[in-house]
């Protein structure tokens, strides 16, 4: 799904070497709704930054893992609730909070955090790739990941495309 809304964010920019990724979360999301259970909604709020093709696509698995996971995890059966992605940049740092409304508890965290499932070792390696790492929490209620990336004298973060 990520890649999906990468490349109509692409198609639809003016500049295949960078695009917004408040507006690229919130193509994200439309279909990441459809995935979640009925009753689950997806919020996304998050502040403009231009970044490169392969940092929205790393960040973008990173939100895909964490909504499909809570989507499937965070909620009994029939249960509403919320899942929420948020970015907020200040001077020096983009941080991206993404955070369920689920039945999330100690023993939640702490498998979440150990985790070595794909959809970890996904979460772990894109953050990797970035520069930063998966903070965890309990969010009462829910689960919350964190993450935050430099964005002052990082040029690839701010602006072109890197490359591999």
């Amino acid at each position: 799904i990520a890649q999906v809304a990468l490349h109509e964010e692409l198609y639809l920019g003016t500049d295949a070497m960078r695009l917004d990724l408040a507006r690229f979360l919130q193509r994200l999301a439309a279909p990441l709704s459809d995935l979640l259970p009925r009753g689950v909604k997806l919020e996304v709020q998050a502040d403009p930054l231009e970044v490169s093709p392969t940092h929205a696509n790393l960040i973008g698995l990173v939100v895909n893992e964490f909504a499909t996971n809570a989507g499937k995890y965070a909620f009994a059966e029939g249960a509403k609730g919320r899942i929420s992605i948020t970015g907020h940049r200040d001077d020096e740092y983009y941080t991206v909070v993404c955070r369920d409304s689920g039945n999330a508890d100690a023993n939640t965290l702490q498998q979440t955090s150990a985790g070595k499932g794909l959809g970890m070792r996904v979460i772990h390696a894109s953050l990797s790739s970035l520069g930063s790492q998966a903070q965890w929490f309990l969010a009462n209620p829910g689960l919350e990941l964190r993450f935050v990336l430099p964005v002052t004298g990082n040029q690839d973060l701010a602006s072109a495309a890197v490359t591999s």
